[in-house]
């Protein structure tokens, strides 16, 4: 049952959904059942969302807060039964297309039942986003915003940290800084017109390799899945606790291949290392503004990493852009200082972390004083996180309450990650480093 915070769509709205679900279905599929593994990975990945939103939904009731026509129309797409059945509708139609990953081709060999959910997840995020495009303002699921050519915003924000294969051609403009050594911190407005210059060319470049008049909400498309706002989609569909890293290095490269008429290929990889610390996300509600969201902080060793990889293929067909996510891999490698594998659980905190605790209490508990006063490697508390319109990377800009174990030293006042807040529209924000104190 819907919560009273919620409203229901107009009949518009439902239309709309219903129809574009129904173009969005329009791949090459095989006919065959997808079999009880496939439909329990479908009903598995809904269900989460449905109770997500569920939960999101009480608390925007709860805190009285008014809630967004975006927002709303994302809720009611998980929340409206016939919304959902849709959706899941969709994602049958486009496991069909994919027998090989059911192992059902010769020669193919069947994915890990979480491998087959991310690549699901992923499928369904994205052919929202083409979706959206196609729809009225009011009755979007997100906030992206585009220029008048179709570009992106997203994509122009994040030209200067990623690299671009545009139909063979490179546009990296740390690479361009570098060659004339020039920094943001000795000469700003030089590089400020130097990035200017750069997202022209970038976006004349991206022109050319859609073959040089592309329709505007191809143009839309691929230009969002070059951005964190693709990225977000990748993090999203991942399952598991929710990893923000704070300092290292980050690389993020998008690849623009064209493979027939009117069709191209998006491969975006992502790669984080050589970090010391982490945040693990406890996601009760799944927006950047819930009040619930936890937080726990961890150290980590540097040999740590995080590695995503995806080619999504978008065609034009019929005035819509169809999509289909041909592969995702996801492997995150977080190990502990001793270089162990650490392993959270459902709710993000770190199994290695609770078995040293409980060991601790169980034999030495004469010394808990000892043992509180000794330094820990976590704290918990619970954040306010709001995405910055018009920024590259938004940021952590409020922390709503800080429960510190005794002995706990303060975390680093600066973090390099850039990873943003919203999970329906944008990747995590960086951790810049949370208070001292309450």
């Amino acid at each position: 049952k819907c919560s009273a915070a919620v409203k229901p769509p107009t009949t518009f709205c439902i239309f709309a959904m219903q129809l574009h679900e129904t173009e969005l279905t329009a791949l090459q599929g095989n006919g065959r059942q997808i079999g009880p593994r496939a439909e329990a990975a479908v009903i598995a990945l809904f269900e989460e969302l449905r109770e997500r939103h569920a939960i999101e939904a009480e608390q925007f009731q709860h805190l009285g807060e008014e809630v967004s026509s975006a927002r709303l129309s994302r809720s009611m797409l998980y929340l409206d039964n016939e919304q959902r059945e849709a959706a899941m509708a969709a994602s049958r139609k486009h496991i069909e297309a994919h027998a090989e990953w059911l192992g059902f081709r010769d020669g193919s060999r069947a994915l890990q039942f979480e491998d087959l959910r991310t690549r699901i997840a992923l499928q369904h995020f994205t052919a929202i986003d083409a979706e959206d495009v196609e729809l009225p303002e009011e009755a979007r699921r997100s906030c992206d915003r585009f220029t008048e050519d179709g570009i992106a915003e997203q994509f122009l924000l994040d030209s200067g940290r990623s690299c671009f294969i545009l139909a063979g051609e490179e546009q990296n403009f740390i690479s361009e800084l570098e060659a004339c050594c020039a920094n943001r911190e000795e000469d700003p407005l030089t590089v400020e017109r130097l990035q200017k210059d750069f997202e022209q060319r970038l976006v004349a470049a991206l022109i050319r390799a859609l073959r040089g008049n592309p329709e505007k909400r191809m143009v839309q498309c691929i230009s969002r899945a070059m951005s964190q706002s693709g990225m977000a989609n990748m993090e999203r569909a991942c399952k598991g606790p929710q990893i923000v890293v704070s300092g290292g290095e980050q690389s993020l490269r998008y690849e623009l291949v064209g493979i027939g008429l009117d069709t191209w290929e998006v491969r975006a990889s992502l790669w984080k290392g050589c970090f010391e610390d982490f945040v693990v996300v406890e996601d009760r509600g799944i927006d950047s503004e819930d009040p619930s969201g936890k937080v726990t902080v961890l150290q980590c060793s540097p040999e740590s990493q995080i590695s995503r990889r995806s080619t999504i293929r978008f065609e034009l067909h019929g005035g819509s852009v169809h999509v289909d996510v041909c592969s995702f891999t996801d492997e995150t490698r977080i190990l502990d200082r001793s270089g162990k594998p650490m392993v959270f659980n459902a709710n993000g905190t770190s199994l290695a972390f609770q078995r040293s605790w409980g060991m601790a209490v169980f034999h030495r508990a004469r010394s808990m004083v000892l043992l509180f006063a000794s330094p820990q490697e976590v704290f918990r508390c619970a954040i306010c996180k709001r995405r910055a319109r018009g920024m590259a990377a938004a940021t952590m800009a409020q922390t709503a309450r800080l429960r510190v174990l005794p002995g706990v030293g303060t975390v680093p006042s600066e973090s390099r990650g850039t990873v943003s807040d919203d999970l329906e529209g944008a990747m995590r924000a960086p951790l810049r480093g949370a208070p001292a104190q309450a």
